[in-house]
């Protein structure tokens, strides 16, 4: 696979379909300078962020996560103010439900599902960070309050996610709402 069959692959799907043939050809007559690269890659992340725009949101949630976890390991801040930080991280996925239901004009089930995407990443990210400091500190086979360090993990998994799915679908139904007064007050 050569870079200029690279570069149009990472254009969204129905992006390529549509408009691939076009963009490869140009590509083919002209010279990969770094300028040129760097511009297919800008205008790829702008068509993903178009066609998809909870990615958006999963790169703020991505940026903001890794921050806090940066700051949590260095120990800058207390425990309280590291989770209130996390649940600030989450109105991400409030926006990206809203936004969805907003600008798409779809209904809950889809706004959640584009919020959940977005989660994803920092979610496993977050989820991976605790668990290697829980099996660190408290080693795996050491009972705290009387669990092991499984059951610590599954928990923190189970609650993250399930507070990710009720941001993100707070967000969609708060933007239904919306909409739907849009609609009685015209």
């Amino acid at each position: 696979m050569s870079l200029r069959d690279l570069l149009l692959r990472t254009y969204p799907r129905s992006w390529r379909e549509e408009y691939g043939p076009e963009l490869a050809g140009i590509l083919s007559h002209k010279r990969l300078t770094p300028a040129l690269i760097a511009d297919v890659l800008a205008s790829s992340a702008r068509q993903h962020f178009r066609r998809h725009p909870w990615k958006i949101f999963a790169l703020c949630l991505a940026f903001w996560t890794s921050a806090l976890l940066v700051v949590g390991i260095e120990g800058v801040l207390t425990r309280p103010e590291l989770l209130c930080g996390w649940i600030a991280g989450q109105l991400f996925l409030f926006a990206a439900g809203a936004w969805t239901v907003l600008h798409e004009n779809c209904g809950i089930r889809r706004a959640t599902i584009a919020s959940l995407k977005a989660a994803v990443v920092p979610d496993a990210a977050g989820i991976l960070v605790v668990s290697v400091n829980l099996l660190r500190y408290w080693g795996l086979l050491n009972p705290v309050y009387g669990h092991s360090g499984y059951y610590w993990i599954s928990k923190n998994a189970v609650i993250t996610v399930l507070v990710s799915v009720v941001f993100g679908l707070s967000g969609a139904a708060l933007a239904r709402l919306v909409r739907r007064f849009r609609r009685f007050a015209e």
